[in-house]
């Protein structure tokens, strides 16, 4: 093992002298007894990338020695290494999807209390609510349209409006790294949604579930357009060659993925059969995505009981 590392060690010290000299533009050739120790292939030339791109593996390797791997175990360590930033990927994939859930119950929750609120007033009373309800509605207008997260229009109205830059100085390479905050090269999630922060600006800070839940979408967009490799993570290059290509300098415009057209904030404090019907159809939605949720099914009796409660009232009138 110490004659392993001994070897890896010296192995490492002539690549960092190979990339020194591929820095200069020109090609550089590996030699024999390090590319066979490496297992990339026969004595040829590499470019600089290539060279960096040995440079990485070769530190995983002293990694896993200081970790007591040996090599056999280490190219299992290599192999899981991949298969973790793929689970990484599926498991924030899983947390967005639950969020969004989550999002949606608790939009549902607040259309039942309204209308509960609301379910023994006179009709004088209810008259004025939806009178009430309707003004507030005039006072918070709907968003303008959004931009395609990730494109350059959308870059260029976070540069200007979120981040206060002046904007004729937008530059892609300068907006990266600006909203690189931890200067580790690439965008995780936190850095994603806090560069989108603009356009949820756009969404009445009333309504912080749908904030959240269109924060979410929008960073999967942005991952959909520019995460080229599947790990979860935006770095430098994939963001200058979405940038710089036609799809980023074209911007299309976004579109929520509601599940219905209808926005819930839409819905009075007197609900229509129609209404019912739509709030019924959206519990049953969610019901058919996770059938175990408690919420769910929480929300399907609170239904149902409103439902037989104003059956009631209108048999009393």
């Amino acid at each position: 093992m110490n004659q392993i590392k001994y070897e890896t060690r010296n192995y490492f010290v002539d690549l960092l002298k190979l990339k020194r000299d591929s820095e200069a533009g020109g090609k550089v050739k590996i030699p024999s007894d390090i590319a066979k120790a490496l297992d990339i292939g026969n004595t040829t030339v590499f470019s600089g990338a290539d060279v960096e791109a040995i440079l990485k593996m070769v530190c995983s390797y002293l990694l896993a020695f200081l970790l007591h791997y040996d090599l056999e175990s280490f190219k299992m360590f290599r192999l899981n290494s991949t298969l973790l930033m793929l689970q990484l990927r599926e498991r924030q994939e899983a947390i967005d999807r639950e969020e969004i859930f989550f999002l949606n119950e608790v939009e549902l929750m607040k259309v039942l209390e309204r209308w509960e609120a609301h379910i023994n007033d006179t009709a004088a009373v209810r008259e004025k609510a939806q009178h009430d309800f309707e003004l507030a509605k005039k006072s918070h207008p709907k968003p303008g349209r959004f931009h395609e997260p990730g494109s350059r229009a959308q870059e260029r109205e976070q540069w200007q409006k979120g981040d206060d830059m002046p904007e004729d100085e937008f530059d892609p390479r300068a907006f990266f790294i600006m909203h690189d905050l931890n200067s580790d090269g690439v965008w995780d999630t936190e850095e994603m949604d806090a560069m989108l922060s603009a356009q949820i600006g756009q969404i009445d800070e009333d309504e912080p579930e749908r904030q959240d839940e269109y924060r979410v979408q929008m960073r999967r967009k942005m991952l959909e357009v520019m995460d080229r490799n599947g790990d979860g993570l935006i770095d430098y290059k994939e963001h200058m060659k979405h940038s710089t290509s036609p799809d980023g300098m074209n911007d299309g415009g976004w579109e929520p993925d509601d599940d219905e057209d209808e926005d819930l904030d839409d819905f009075g404090p007197v609900p229509t059969d129609e209404d019912l019907q739509q709030i019924s159809k959206k519990i049953h939605n969610l019901d058919t995505m996770d059938p175990d949720s408690k919420m769910v099914r929480y929300l399907r009796k609170r239904l149902d009981r409103l439902q037989h409660d104003l059956k009631r009232k209108k048999m009393n009138l």
